[in-house]
């Protein structure tokens, strides 16, 4: 849910840190999401 806030955040930032910053933030969001065994939308 926080991965497309971060994308449009990254869209229409202006300075480079900032939109490297925020890739990196998508990339450990993707991790965290993806190793947490997260039970939420299984059966």
């Amino acid at each position: 849910m926080l991965i497309p806030l971060l994308r449009y955040l990254q869209l229409t930032e202006e300075k480079l840190w900032i939109r490297q910053g925020l890739v990196v933030a998508m990339g450990l969001c993707a991790v965290s999401a993806l190793g947490s065994y997260s039970r939420g939308a299984h059966s």
